[in-house]
């Protein structure tokens, strides 16, 4: 479902995602999208070797930025970020002590931005291009041995599609979770069925439990992988396709 911009935070169990496309923006957009960024972020985008990395990581964050201001009716450059302890981005307690609760996640990659907003819920999102191609021996290195068994069996043609929705699943759980690769790959996985919903399990590496965790992955415009997680024991949670 497409909504207009919400003027509000999401109500308890939502889930706001947002996409963009470097093409979306245009060239004028992204010029537009550097001025909102933070000198530090400048920074950054300053060092980016290639001019398509650095219109990216200008998109991305400007998207971020731009969100969040119609939540919380600050300036997007007004906007203050903290890092948790593995580098997981929140709103700054010290400068929004009272938006503590506006939970948000940002992905980007190859041209293709997208966030996830809520409240009060931990929430990682992850973005991938299929086109670039499957790095299957990653699967073969990294994933769980059940994941493993269950890609290497379906046709060849198929193995791909499944790679990226293994994949962003896992990024999406890691970056909702905010421990980075603390989390080992092999220690948690993914049960995919077109009957049921996507459930997770684990293994005794990780300290935690299928209770409480949803999870959604899709094609977006059929070409970007985008997966979804959160934690959520209280509600079952729902997520909601926005326009800027």
């Amino acid at each position: 479902m497409m909504t207009s911009l919400p003027r509000s935070v999401p109500a308890l169990g939502i889930v706001h995602i947002y996409l963009s496309t470097v093409a979306d923006r245009g060239d004028d957009g992204i010029r537009q999208d550097a001025l909102l960024l933070s000198p530090s972020e400048r920074q950054i985008a300053q060092r980016f070797v290639f001019d398509k990395d650095r219109k990216l990581y200008c998109m991305a964050h400007a998207l971020l930025r731009r969100v969040l201001s119609n939540y919380t009716q600050l300036a997007p450059n007004e906007l203050h970020f903290e890092l948790g302890s593995h580098g997981k981005p929140a709103l700054s307690r010290i400068h929004h002590p009272a938006l503590t609760q506006l939970r948000f996640n940002l992905s980007h990659s190859h041209d293709v931005a997208a966030c996830a907003v809520t409240t009060g819920m931990d929430v990682g999102i992850d973005v991938e291009d299929p086109q670039r191609g499957a790095p299957l021996d990653v699967a073969d290195r990294f994933f769980s041995p059940s994941e493993v068994r269950e890609l290497r069996s379906l046709p060849t043609d198929l193995q791909a599609s499944r790679f990226f929705e293994y994949w962003t699943l896992k990024e999406s759980y890691i970056k909702a979770r905010g421990l980075g690769l603390a989390l080992p790959l092999h220690a948690f996985s993914f049960s995919l069925s077109a009957q049921h919903p996507i459930t997770i399990s684990f293994t005794h590496e990780i300290a935690d439990t299928p209770i409480g965790w949803h999870f959604w992955t899709w094609l977006h415009r059929r070409r970007y992988q985008v997966s979804v997680a959160i934690q959520s024991r209280e509600l079952t949670p729902n997520i909601v396709l926005c326009n800027e």
